[in-house]
């Protein structure tokens, strides 16, 4: 894998903050320019709207491109240290400027619309050792009232170690009892399985089904 693919790979780009970070638009491209401090090359960086991204070094001595430091063969200090500094403005810019795109499933992808667009919530990734979990909660209260996670199908007692992506709520206890029946509706994963139930984002839930108990769980985030 590429180091342009490899940096940028789960993320996705945040036009307002490409902007506020430097980069020009011209047409549907931004661009970025920064100095090499170490080489005195200038390296480009292009990101579509779409958030595709390329970059290039310019040898300004010669008026040509460098390249030595994508050939992995490549050695020594010099090439050592522009490959350092090339690989560190697009990991600042990657952070800088793109939100994590950890979640693919279409559903996923739609609650996470939802949240953002009935209550301005943003996914808040809490875990560093599970960089592939977020939650949210309410800003007044500071109460989560979802996770989205990421977690094998055999920890939630299926035959099989495909990844799932769910959804956790909170429900009320006499709720959860009737709701609850270990296919579709499961106890609340690493959670309190009293208060909590988890939903896997496959479509064998309604959006609106799902849409209507994330209100719910919202409601019940408040102390």
């Amino acid at each position: 894998m590429d180091m342009i693919k490899r940096i940028f790979q789960y993320k996705s780009v945040n036009l307002e903050k490409l902007t506020a970070y430097g980069f020009s638009k011209k047409s549907d491209i931004y661009s970025y320019h920064a100095a090499l401090s170490d080489s005195g090359f200038d390296m480009a960086v292009y990101v579509t709207e779409h958030g595709e991204v390329t970059a290039s070094v310019m040898d300004t001595t010669l008026n040509e491109p460098y390249t030595l430091h994508l050939v992995d063969g490549a050695v020594g200090s010099f090439v050592g240290s522009v490959r350092l500094e090339y690989e560190q403005i697009l990991t600042e810019i990657a952070r800088g400027c793109f939100d994590p795109e950890i979640f693919q499933n279409r559903q996923t992808k739609e609650v996470i619309a939802y949240v953002k667009e009935k209550y301005k919530d943003e996914l808040e990734y809490l875990w560093k050792k599970s960089p592939n979990n977020a939650i949210v909660r309410r800003k007044d209260k500071g109460k989560w009232y979802a996770a989205i996670l990421t977690v094998s199908r055999r920890k939630l007692g299926f035959d099989s170690d495909e990844i799932a992506e769910v959804l956790d709520l909170r429900m009320k206890p006499e709720e959860v009892e009737k709701s609850v029946d270990g296919q579709i509706i499961l106890p609340g994963y690493h959670m309190n399985k009293k208060h909590w139930i988890t939903i896997c984002l496959d479509g064998r839930v309604s959006l609106e089904k799902i849409c209507a108990l994330i209100d719910e769980s919202y409601k019940l985030a408040v102390r």
